[in-house]
Parts: structure tokens; C-alpha cells; sequence
């Protein structure tokens, strides 16, 4: 697992300190970017596993980059997962539209993160997700992620 790349892109200093610590905790190698423009220029040479995305960003918002990033033949495969305090359904389908293959709730739970993000990775034994079986089970093949040809985007919406 030490192997898997995160961005974490996050405008909230305390917030982005907290995922990055729990995360490089748990194993992962951890890039952070408060906002999207930091995020589009770390990306040219950064590929991450998996991307986490504040949707409320200064300038360019989560939702945005997001839909900028699907229509990036580099990063377009990547899962995108909503961070966000917002549960308005009204904002989720935004997110969910826009590319994000799921959601996890901000205040972070600290005892439950790693684990959230591990299920989006699709590395988490049967039974120790906090998220819905869909989400843990929805697939890495050939060993790569891919939204289109598997990730649910209903998972965490």
C-alpha cells in the first residue's frame, strides 16, 4: 500500500494538515494543494491513485476542476472523491455530475478515514469499510481505476 499516491486538494489548512497526517499514517505517499490552480500545476508531473476534493476551493471550485480533470487524458481514470461539510442533495448531484465517484463527509472522522479512503482504493477486507459495500468492492481492474468502465458514481450520493 506505501506504493499509492494521494492528492489532497483542500484549501482549509487545519483540514488538509488532518487528512495528510492520517493518510501518510496509514501508509500513503501524500501531495497536498490549496487550491485548483496548485492542484492543475502539481498534476503535470504527479499522478495519484486517487484524488480528494474540496468542493468549495478559492477561484476555480472543486466542482470545476473536477470537470476539468474528466476530460484530461492523464488524469481522467483518476477517482475523484467530494470532501465536503455540504450535504445539500443539491450540491452531491453537482459533485456527482461534474465526475466524483463518491463523497466522504467533512468534519474528517479520524477513526474512520483511512479506512474510507482505503474503500475507494478497493483494498479493504470484507467487513472493515465504513462505506458501502458498492463502493469497496467497485474495482481496480487491470490495476488501474477507472470511473467510466466501473467506478459507482452513485457510491456516498
Amino acid at each position: 500500500m506505501g506504493s499509492l499516491q494521494i492528492l489532497v486538494i483542500e484549501d482549509h489548512e487545519m483540514q488538509s494538515k488532518l487528512a495528510s497526517f492520517l493518510l501518510e499514517e496509514a501508509g500513503y505517499t501524500v501531495l497536498t494543494a490549496e487550491s485548483a490552480e496548485k492542484a492543475l500545476e502539481l498534476l503535470r508531473s504527479f499522478h495519484p491513485d486517487l484524488i480528494l476534493m474540496d468542493l468549495q476551493l478559492p477561484g476555480k471550485d472543486g466542482v470545476e476542476l473536477t470537470r476539468e480533470l474528466r476530460l484530461n487524458p492523464v488524469h481522467g481514470d483518476t477517482p475523484i472523491i467530494a470532501m465536503t461539510a455540504y450535504t445539500d442533495p443539491g450540491d452531491l448531484a453537482k459533485a456527482r455530475e461534474a465526475g466524483c465517484n463518491g463523497n466522504i463527509s467533512k468534519p474528517i472522522d479520524t477513526t474512520t478515514f483511512a479506512r474510507q479512503v482505503r474503500a475507494y482504493l478497493g483494498g479493504v477486507a470484507d467487513g472493515e469499510a465504513d462505506v458501502p459495500a458498492t463502493v469497496a468492492t467497485c474495482c481496480l481492474r487491470s490495476g488501474t481505476a477507472s470511473w467510466r468502465r466501473g467506478w459507482s458514481n452513485r457510491a456516498r450520493f
